[in-house]
């Protein structure tokens, strides 16, 4: 931008080779001296301030991480940022295809925490969303529980920390239960033979209907009879 400033020159003293000009005139008349006033233009060119205030860059976000964001702990398996580690949520991929895709709580073991976590999961039919009471968050695809066999849960149960008893939840009850042959539920024999029908000894004579192969520890009373020649041991011969 530029401004025009007037400036007023006076000439107040002038060289003394004018004064005569000025004092002499015609028919010897005095002059009078006159102040002669000078107009000069003078451009001013007025530089833009330049300003002190830059804008500043949003930071919103940087070096953040979303709320709700997971992360892959593998190709199907994903752990919800800063609240779920993967071990975890591998543990609970296992434990929900071993439970039969069971939509009760799960009591899952952390590695990390080391306790159970109880925990539950839905399907929609393409994505399972597992979750737990304090925040943790597990998401897998519906395709990799149909897709995983007994093979590959035995290996990784094998080879993962799940916990002290990871089957406790589903206990095996083809077995049965045993004391030690010293009586209860296996009435003082060792092998332990659970309370039911008649016992007889594999071979003999008897007509069961169960059967049992000697040698057999008798600690109690005998029930059945198999130690017929009363040395502590039924079904020897």
């Amino acid at each position: 931008m530029a401004l025009i400033v007037t400036a007023r020159v006076l000439a107040l003293a002038l060289p003394a080779a004018l004064l005569p000009l000025l004092v002499g005139g015609c028919g010897g008349e005095a002059q009078e001296a006159r102040t002669v006033t000078v107009e000069k233009q003078v451009t001013v060119t007025q530089q833009p301030v330049a300003s002190h205030h830059r804008r500043k860059r949003s930071t919103a976000g940087k070096g953040t991480t979303r709320a709700n964001a997971f992360v892959d702990c593998d190709s199907n398996i994903q752990a919800k940022a800063a609240t779920t580690t993967c071990p975890f949520a591998e543990n609970v991929f296992w434990s929900y295809w071993n439970s039969g895709e069971s939509s009760s709580p799960l009591h899952v073991w952390s590695p990390a925490a080391q306790a159970s976590f109880a925990t539950t999961c839905d399907s929609d039919g393409a994505q399972v969303l597992c979750t737990t009471s304090d925040g943790a968050g597990i998401k897998f695809f519906q395709s990799a529980v149909d897709r995983y066999s007994q093979s590959q849960a035995d290996a990784y149960a094998s080879t993962h920390d799940l916990g002290p008893d990871p089957s406790e939840d589903t206990p095996n009850t083809d077995s049965a239960p045993d004391d030690g042959g010293g009586g209860g539920d296996c009435q003082g024999y060792d092998p332990c033979i659970p309370p039911g029908g008649d016992v007889d000894c594999a071979g003999g004579s008897g007509d069961g209907p169960r059967y049992v192969e000697g040698p057999v520890e008798v600690t109690g009373s005998d029930p059945y009879d198999l130690d017929r020649d009363g040395d502590g041991v039924g079904c020897d011969q």
